[in-house]
């Protein structure tokens, strides 16, 4: 579920790291045991600092095998615009998950609060996979303190709406995009002062 690993391991690069899910969060740092230049954090983006609950699938189906594997990375504060709605999966699929489907609270912060604890001067490379809350990060980004050069949003879980005030907002700020697939899951690319080879 993580797209950064490999350029992280392979290349050395450095990174804050948001996981909002105290079990999926201590899971993501074994990952990255032994790396430098990581920085971590255990709360979940949102407007301002709050308790929210997160809607998640029960760790233990997933250890039980009575959920299919991939469902161990679906969390989210929505629960009517992807898996956890039935959306985009196989119905036997929504059918083995429906009945552990459940809650757990998260502690939870802005952006710009989180990049300030962890003195974040400079961003080359954002992520956002959120299962559907992918716009509600984007439009709390501070384009004009930071430029990315490369933005990669899940885009496979956000509404038509959502989607149109994604691009809007980014080709604001001269952004390309293109729509690249990993899987089954549809993410959107974007990028701005480089040269891309989509090859």
């Amino acid at each position: 579920f993580d797209p950064l690993y490999r350029y992280v391991t392979r290349y050395g690069w450095r990174g804050l790291l948001v996981e909002p899910l105290p079990d999926q969060f201590e899971q993501l740092r074994r990952n990255y045991e032994g790396h430098q230049g990581l920085s971590f954090e255990n709360v979940a983006i949102a407007d301002e600092p709050c308790i929210r609950p997160m809607y998640r699938i029960d760790p233990d189906a997933v250890k039980r095998g009575l959920v299919p594997d991939w469902a161990r990375g679906i969390s989210s504060f929505f629960n009517d615009r992807n898996a956890l709605g039935g959306l985009r999966v196989p119905a036997q699929s929504y059918e083995q998950m429906r009945p552990h489907i459940t809650t757990e609270t998260v502690y939870c912060d802005s952006l710009a609060n989180v990049l300030r604890r962890h003195r974040v001067r400079k961003i080359d490379v954002f992520v956002t996979d959120v299962e559907g809350y992918d716009y509600q990060v984007l439009r709390q980004f501070d384009f004009g303190q930071f430029s990315p050069s490369v933005i990669l949003m899940e885009w496979y879980n956000l509404p038509h709406d959502e989607r149109r005030l994604s691009l809007s907002l980014l080709r604001k700020h001269d952004y390309r995009t293109v729509s690249v697939w990993e899987g089954c899951v549809e993410n959107l690319l974007t990028w701005r002062g480089i040269n891309l080879d989509l090859k």
